[in-house]
């Protein structure tokens, strides 16, 4: 079950971005464990701004996002949480050998980066966590995009003067919605492994969790709409049948349910079509639907409070949103440093070279990662240290100069005592 902290009153806004659209949602809490849809909206986008998930042109992007606050004129302007499009990244679980530190663990990561990701360490932004460690076996998992991809999506929201506060996986935000959070169901025994179909327009996000939490995110994309899916289901059952013998393989155990979820129409039919065309492959495959009819069939989401327009087709924006409410186990993050602290494991950090010392990008991402209220609180302080160091300075500088001008007058007065009482030797006494 997905908690909010007690504390936490401010409301929070989840952004999606697909090639085609903007998705808004922004929620607020109601009580210490409820949640309410302030607001929702969307926005078309225009072709050339976002292809596969990546930004070409920060600057239209900048101005769309501008002109859908605008028009909108109620969502907050800080406090964004942005799903980043699941094939703009790339997601992986190391199971290395033996119990490694988190040293030894981001060496093995950069070690075998190149084996698995399709691009150069240098260029990736990289967040891995240790979700698993025992003497047997560390297990890692690891997200990845390329810096120009993050670098481009905080451009455009620098641009229309909104605030970025993170930058995390699409599969993340509908996991949020859709199933219970990691750390909520028990012993990893007790944890199915869930294998969700999110339906979009031409699209299938397909994405597996277990006892780790997220486990492995794939994007398929289909030629047809996916509104009139003949040959779709066939296509989809392939695919399925596949990542369950990777994951079979990988994790050592069967996949135990699949959950359809998304825009696509009669999904009743889907599901049929999809129990029956993996019966003799998966016969204990579990198949069940979430949408707005069923009220997503998660215990979290009658908590979930939202108007008379349909809310469920912002699932997305939704998920990214309530990150900011949440205190799960663990949180992806592409910002390179999260600003929220992790509590699955001790020392969590971001992957680089073992021995590598800070860049001064690496520590202006830092910065760029704290919170504005921190930052002001920091700036306070330090100005405050600062003025009292040159005031202690000031001050014992000032006792130091008192003080060698008393000694010089008085080794002066001294000289001149010494001048006036010694006798001046005559001639005759130095014959």
């Amino acid at each position: 079950m997905i908690h909010s902290k007690e504390k936490e009153k401010l409301s929070h806004v989840g952004v999606s971005i697909s090639d085609s659209a903007i998705e808004v949602s922004e929620i607020q809490s109601d009580e210490a464990d409820s949640f309410s849809v302030k607001e929702i909206a969307s926005a078309d986008l225009l072709s050339g701004i976002v292809e596969n998930g990546k930004v070409l042109d920060a600057d239209r992007l900048g101005e769309a996002l501008r002109k859908l606050w605008s028009e909108e004129g109620h969502f907050s302007k800080n406090n964004i949480y942005v799903a980043i499009p699941d094939e703009a990244t790339y997601f992986h679980v190391f199971h290395l050998p033996g119990s490694l530190s988190d040293t030894e663990v981001g060496s093995a990561v950069r070690f075998q980066f190149e084996e698995v990701f399709p691009l150069a360490f240098m260029n990736a932004a990289v967040h891995f966590i240790v979700v698993a460690r025992s003497a047997e076996k560390t297990v890692v998992s690891c997200i990845v995009t390329a810096k120009e991809v993050v670098d481009r999506f905080k451009d455009a929201f620098s641009r229309a003067n909104l605030g970025l506060v993170s930058l995390s996986l699409e599969a993340e935000a509908v996991r949020r919605v859709l199933l219970d959070s990691p750390s909520s169901q028990g012993t990893s025994a007790d944890k199915k492994a869930t294998l969700v179909a999110h339906f979009k327009n031409h699209q299938v996000m397909l994405f597996v969790v277990n006892a780790y939490g997220l486990y492995g995110s794939f994007t398929v994309n289909v030629e047809e709409d996916n509104q009139t899916p003949i040959r779709t289901k066939t296509f989809v059952a392939d695919e399925i049948r596949k990542i369950a013998v990777w994951y079979e393989e990988t994790a050592l155990s069967k996949l135990d349910e699949l959950v359809l979820f998304g825009s696509v129409r009669n999904i009743g039919e889907v599901e049929e079509s999809l129990k029956r065309l993996l019966k003799e492959d998966m016969p204990d495959l579990d198949v069940r639907i979430i949408d707005s009819s069923s009220h997503m069939m998660h215990e979290h989401s009658s908590k979930i409070h939202g108007r008379e327009k349909n809310i469920w087709p912002y699932a997305t924006s939704i998920g990214a949103a309530l990150q900011g409410f949440t205190s799960e186990a663990r949180t992806f993050e592409f910002l390179a440093f999260p600003p929220k602290k992790q509590y699955f494991v001790k020392n969590e950090r971001v992957a680089s070279p073992a021995g590598k010392r800070w860049s001064m990008q690496d520590i202006r991402l830092y910065f760029e990662a704290i919170p504005e209220r921190t930052k002001m609180w920091f700036s306070v302080v330090f100005i405050s240290l600062a003025i009292l160091f040159f005031l202690v300075v000031f001050i014992r500088y000032s006792r130091a100069s008192d003080k060698a001008e008393r000694d010089v007058a008085e080794l002066r007065s001294s000289l001149l005592q010494v001048s006036t009482t010694t006798p001046t030797p005559t001639p005759d006494k130095l014959k």
